[in-house]
């Protein structure tokens, strides 16, 4: 229970942040804290979104990095292709629940990007 007044602390890492009681908060939880505004309530709601993610080339690497980190090769030739909005995976696999555990481990790393998953099942 909180007394008028006083303000109450949220925790982000080793960030710390303070909001008053009647004031809006708006975060984007990722790895880092890619948006915060703490708005004024009688001036109505204003989001500051600026975005300060990975690059197109950052994120095709960690997207590659996680994926053989975690299937450990069973997905040979894999391409990662970052695009506007858009993340395409290719490759090859031998089974779809391969297919599957790849797209998670991508799925891991995104944030608002669309992605395809266009890794190509090989049987036999």
């Amino acid at each position: 229970m909180q007394r008028a007044g006083q303000t109450r602390s949220v925790s982000f890492g080793a960030t710390r942040l303070a909001a008053a009681k009647h004031d809006l908060v708006v975060v984007q939880l990722t790895d880092e804290v890619v948006s915060l505004k703490i708005a004024d309530p009688t001036a109505g709601c204003e989001v500051d979104e600026r975005r300060s993610g990975p690059s197109p080339s950052e994120l095709e690497g960690l997207i590659h990095q996680r994926i053989q980190t975690r299937l450990l090769g069973r997905v040979r030739n894999l391409r990662v292709r970052v695009e506007t909005d858009s993340v395409l995976l290719e490759g090859e696999c031998s089974t779809f629940y391969t297919k599957q555990l790849a797209q998670h481990a991508a799925m891991g790393v995104l944030e608002h990007e669309h992605l395809e998953n266009a890794i190509v099942v090989q049987t036999g």
